[in-house]
């Protein structure tokens, strides 16, 4: 392709993007308040019983696989795309191998997290949604930061060469998403939501129900302020029970929810230091990462807008790279 073809794909992208934002939020702004408020409807959840020895053991493994990853494929050679591509698969290998650890631990760690099957489709269309609708203006702004900051990104230096792209989009849309989605997403932001929850679990009096009125909805859920959470069987150590605690102000909006979901914005945030303006944007798009999945516990959700943003990146990245060896935009 030319370079004019090439540029006017690039533009064409950009603009496809932008317009679909600007119909879905005129649409959702024409909807019934009933039908608004249905989007990102809390769903049923299991609170998660993860701790902190689960958020410490899964980064140490991640610390010990990459290290020996770099160990094998020699320490010189680190940002060449045969390491970054082993260095991929070994944290693929190691998020595998800690959902599994949760699932001996404490049952199915697809429903601890909410890496469930079930509805996937769903899922993956209402994280598109989401990216259309919240990843514009981040990009805007991102755009706007890049003119002041230069911005670097190790996936950008290697879509000089075939080998170097193909790594490249496998490092980026594949093995981010998914590894730090569940990481930042379902084990850090679920503990601290559980740490930040558990102050407000109050035993109940002698004689007295121990907490604000609450709503049996089935299942084993009850629904409190509108947010429902499932109360699993008690298991010493692990749950607070239906029969001791009743839990209260989980709303949609207080501190307590806000407040992991800022934390663990800030720790994505900081993994991307060096790249320029990046942790900017990137927390912000943690702080929407976050509250889609504290509203929906949808783990698929999550990735599948992580995926998008990413895609999107290499996308507009690899063009610019083959018109003109240009620089990129932020990828988490």
């Amino acid at each position: 392709m030319t370079d004019d073809q090439l540029l006017w794909l690039s533009n064409g992208l950009t603009i496809g993007l932008l317009t679909g934002c600007v119909i879905l939020w005129l649409r959702f702004f024409r909807q019934p308040s009933a039908e608004r408020s249905a989007f990102l409807a809390p769903r049923k959840r299991i609170q998660s019983p993860l701790g902190l020895v689960d958020v410490g053991m899964m980064f140490l493994m991640w610390a010990v696989g990459i290290s020996a990853a770099i160990e094998l494929a020699g320490r010189e050679t680190v940002g060449s795309p045969r390491t970054v591509a082993i260095v991929g698969i070994t944290q693929l290998m190691m998020t595998v191998l800690t959902l599994g650890v949760i699932a001996f631990r404490y049952g199915p760690s697809s429903r601890i997290i909410g890496l469930r099957l079930p509805g996937i489709l769903n899922d993956v269309q209402l994280g598109t949604i989401v990216f259309l609708m919240a990843v514009p203006p981040i990009l805007l702004l991102q755009a706007l930061l890049v003119q002041l900051i230069p911005y670097e990104h190790q996936s950008l230096d290697m879509l000089n060469n075939r080998q170097g792209m193909y790594t490249a989009w496998f490092s980026a849309v594949l093995v981010a998403p998914v590894c730090e989605e569940i990481f930042f997403r379902g084990m850090l932001q679920g503990w601290l939501q559980r740490i930040d929850l558990k102050q407000w679990f109050a035993a109940p009096q002698e004689g007295g129900s121990g907490g604000p009125p609450f709503e049996v909805i089935g299942g084993g859920f009850r629904h409190i302020n509108g947010d429902p959470i499932e109360m699993p069987k008690e298991r010493e150590g692990l749950y607070f029970t239906t029969g001791r605690y009743i839990p209260k102000l989980v709303t949609r909006d207080s501190a307590h929810v806000w407040l992991p979901i800022t934390i663990a914005s800030a720790f994505f945030a900081s993994m991307h230091l060096g790249q320029g303006p990046a942790p900017i944007p990137l927390f912000l798009l943690s702080l929407v990462l976050g509250y889609v999945y504290h509203r929906t516990h949808s783990m698929i959700a999550c990735i599948t807008i992580h995926m998008l943003l990413n895609a999107f990146s290499m996308a507009v990245g690899t063009l610019q790279v083959l018109r003109e060896n240009g620089a990129g935009v932020a990828m988490p």
